[in-house]
Parts: C-alpha cells; structure tokens; sequence
C-alpha cells in the first residue's frame, strides 16, 4: 500500500512539471522550463498533504491506514470510498486540510487516512 501511494504522488508530481513546463506566455518564445522546486526548509503539516508535498516530507508522517488492522476492519473502513458523497474529506473527524490527499483521523492515531476513503463513524461536516 505504501508503495502504490509514493508512485501515484511520484507520477502526479511528475504531470505536475509536465504540465508546467508546455505552457506558454503567448509570445513566440521558448516556454519557461524553470520550476521552482520546494525546498526541504518548506515544512508541511501532516495534515496539509497534497500531492505536490515533497516525499521525504510525506514520509515522516507515516503510513497510511492499513486496510487490514482490526481497527480499519471494525469501522469498515475502505478506500477509495465506495458512499456517494461521503468521504474523509467531509467527514468533521477528518483533519486534513481542505483540498489535501491525506490526513490524520482521531480514530486512527498512528496513521494518516485517504481525504477520499470512508468508513461507519463517517459525520458529516454541517
């Protein structure tokens, strides 16, 4: 699971540039290829995480919740959501960021939970 998560903020990082990189000020000239990258200085919260969050960074914040611990089991807990309209992301327990891609969870201390998983003590946000 650890490993699915680092390629897909590897390869959404990478459109990222992608994406940045073919873009043009409409004038005929070369397009800027100069990004400027985060520098390691630039500190996220755990619960800021987005998918242009540098690795290192993400990593110290730990893992994601294991699917198959007792405790991801109990509250049914599965990512993605399969609720319509209900996931972490608007649920009063998630403390993620808005528009980030993981966060902590109360129920889940020693890990970070998908903004779009879901699970049976999902409240919604008022």
């Amino acid at each position: 699971m650890d490993q699915t998560r680092r390629e897909v903020l590897f390869y959404l990082s990478s459109l990222s540039v992608i994406g940045i990189s073919g873009c043009s000020s409409g004038s005929n000239s070369a397009p800027n290829t100069t990004l400027s990258q985060p520098s390691s200085d630039d500190v996220v919260s755990c619960n800021e995480i987005t998918p242009f969050t540098p690795l290192d960074q993400v990593e110290q914040c730990g893992s994601l919740i294991d699917e198959n611990s007792a405790q991801a089991r109990a509250l049914q807990w599965e990512s993605p959501s399969t609720k319509q309209s209900r996931s972490c992301a608007s649920c009063t327990l998630y403390q993620g960021a808005a528009g980030t891609v993981s966060g902590a969870c109360p129920l889940f201390p020693a890990a970070l939970t998908s903004s779009g998983a879901w699970c049976t003590a999902y409240v919604p946000e008022n």
